[in-house]
């Protein structure tokens, strides 16, 4: 009886022992690339406040935290810019903020559908770039309040700002975790509001082919735009390109 009791209790501390390693190896891991970000205050944060310790383990589990918060971010942002359509009578105002409304679904949409289970090098363009998405959303947002005179000012400015924080947040511990730095892996060019009528596969200078995301809006109907094997013509929310 009395050895039983011994080896419970040798058991028990084992188990604890192993919990706690685990729980240091996970802060670890969560300070390590927190402080490599641009925001290690803002990652730290997030982070320290979810209670799902079993996502701390790995920078796949550090991903889907963010993504999460940033969802949230972008539901409470889409829910503003509906009440805000209900009251704003600037005729200006309301298109900016039905061009709002398209981006932050889109961001919605892309962010869900985000897969983080496996962070990898093949699987880069086509991960990262959904994620970019969200950040491209913020700026459409955002800009379409400076490009028409009698516009009054963005009423998002501070929720296109935190989204697009968390966002990069994403981005940069995926880029951490496939290339070993912030900055993105592969050459980015954004490009923006454009009517598209192929699929890029010309060479970039210093070499590499050119893969080009498009990303269409919701409201486009069949006579604006038509996608298919051999490329896209449409109204182009926003796109992201990769050389590869």
């Amino acid at each position: 009886m009395k050895n039983n009791i011994v080896v419970f209790f040798c058991l028990a501390t084992l188990a604890h022992a192993l919990a706690i390693h685990q729980v240091n190896a996970a802060n670890d891991l969560v300070r390590q690339l927190c402080q490599r970000t641009t925001n290690n205050n803002l990652c730290l944060s997030i982070i320290e406040a979810d209670p799902r310790q079993d996502l701390k383990n790995s920078p796949n589990g550090l991903c889907t935290i963010l993504r999460e918060r940033a969802v949230s971010n972008a539901i409470a942002t889409s829910s503003k810019i509906s009440n805000l359509l209900k009251t704003t009578t600037n005729r200006y105002a309301v298109q900016c903020l039905q061009i709002c409304a398209d981006s932050y679904q889109i961001s919605i949409m892309r962010l869900r559908s985000a897969d983080f289970r496996v962070i990898s090098r093949q699987g880069y363009v086509s991960l990262a770039g959904g994620v970019a998405v969200a950040s491209d959303a913020t700026h459409d947002c955002e800009g379409t309040f400076t490009e028409r005179p009698g516009t009054p000012p963005s009423p998002l400015t501070s929720e296109n700002q935190s989204l697009e924080d968390v966002v990069r947040l994403v981005l940069e511990i995926i880029n951490l975790t496939i290339c070993n730095k912030v900055a993105s892996c592969f050459a980015i060019r954004s490009k923006e509001n454009k009517i598209l009528n192929k699929r890029n596969n010309q060479p970039e200078a210093g070499g590499g082919s050119v893969l080009t995301l498009w990303v269409l809006p919701r409201s486009v109907d069949s006579e604006d735009a038509t996608v298919g094997c051999s490329g896209l013509t449409g109204k182009v929310v926003s796109s992201a390109t990769f050389v590869i």
